[in-house]
């Protein structure tokens, strides 16, 4: 029975122990600053312009998919060791946190088409809308595994955007339109915005280390501006914008 009492004692230490071992930090915990830019696409989805009270539009994006927006990002982190005992071979798993408060620029332009009465055959319009984002996001960045010099991680982060966007629209000579050119105020939408991706990381120096990264934003709905037409007595009224993103942003990162 004595015998029995010391060998539980000691699995009691030993397990209190073991969780404590594997909590132990790789590094001392320090600061980062994080520069980065690249390119992005803008997709708006379909939309549409309430052009009369009985005339509503479609808005048909045709440059969903090109890479011609431009985005840049400057943060600063805070990376925390996790452990180093996760290892497999030269692969150590899981070894850094690292919160981050970033902020982002994002611009480029948003084309399409424009079907009058929503239908396809009267694509007889084509529309241009500049858009601009700011947003400051607090990011959450994990080490997924390291080797040698490289590092993996996944990020996600939450927080809130400023975004402008204007729209201007040019019916085709070929229409039989009372109002050729169309062009609704600028307008300026604050809201909630998420982002997840992925990245590689390259440590060039103890200090600096390179980093390549994917990210998805969404910046949810963006309201068009109106445009009051008192020589006719209407006002054109523009629905929203369901605009997400998607970035590949090249930077450095430096140790403080």
């Amino acid at each position: 029975m004595q015998g029995f009492k010391q060998t539980l004692t000691l699995g009691t230490i030993f397990f209190i122990l073991l969780p404590a071992a594997h909590a132990e930090e790789a590094f001392d915990p320090f600061f980062e600053l994080l520069v980065m830019g690249g390119i992005a696409t803008l997709d708006a989805n379909d939309s549409s312009a309430q052009m009369t009270p009985i005339q509503i539009d479609k808005l048909v994006q045709t440059n969903d998919n090109d890479w011609n927006a431009g985005t840049g990002q400057i943060g600063i982190g805070y990376v925390w060791g996790l452990t180093d005992d996760l290892q497999l071979a030269d692969t150590f798993w899981f070894t850094r946190l690292n919160p981050q408060l970033n902020l982002y620029y994002l611009g480029g332009d948003i084309d399409g088409d424009v079907w009058r009465f929503q239908n396809p055959n009267y694509n007889q319009a084509h529309y241009e809308s500049d858009f601009n984002s700011t947003r400051l996001m607090f990011d959450l960045a994990l080490s997924v595994f390291e080797l040698e010099a490289f590092s993996v991680y996944a990020l996600g982060g939450l927080g809130i955007a400023w975004n402008e966007i204007n729209y201007h629209a040019q019916m085709n000579p070929s229409c039989n339109c009372e109002i050729m050119d169309i062009n609704l105020d600028s307008h300026h939408n604050n809201g909630f915005a998420y982002e997840f991706g992925a990245g590689i990381t390259y440590a060039v120096m103890d200090d600096m280390a390179i980093s390549l990264e994917y990210l998805y934003t969404g910046l949810n709905e963006i309201q068009l501006g109106n445009l009051t037409d008192e020589a006719n007595g209407l006002t054109i009224h523009g629905n929203n914008f369901d605009i997400n993103t998607q970035s590949v942003l090249l930077g450095l990162r430096f140790a403080l």
